[in-house]
């Protein structure tokens, strides 16, 4: 599947970007930083540089470089993600397609 593909599953208007994203896995408890692609209201497409243990239909946590450049954010006061696709994208890092929703906290792998 090749990233055009991914994008036109959505089916709000997107906007293409560049912007730093640094995702939460709470199955791993592991931090992974990434780009995002494009944008749209109701999702992303993500490439990060590493491997997610979580899996389709899971809640991830996400934070978008914005105004506060590199701040620290821990998981906790991150934006809570469903995961749609993986796609695989260039040598060492993967696409994910990921769905805003209503506030759903981030749970903690047992």
């Amino acid at each position: 599947m090749t990233l055009k593909m991914m994008a036109e599953k959505r089916s709000s208007p997107r906007r293409t970007t560049q912007q730093a994203v640094k995702v939460y896995d709470p199955r791993s408890g592991r931090y992974i930083g990434g780009i995002m692609r494009n944008a749209s209201t109701t999702g992303a497409l993500l490439e990060l540089r590493g491997t997610l243990a979580s899996q389709l239909g899971d809640w991830i946590g996400l934070a978008i470089e914005g105004d506060n450049g590199g701040a620290i954010v821990s998981h906790d006061r991150m934006a809570s993600v469903v995961i749609r696709r993986f796609a695989e994208a260039t040598a060492g890092s993967r696409c994910v397609a990921v769905e805003f929703a209503a506030v759903q906290p981030v749970a903690l792998a047992a």
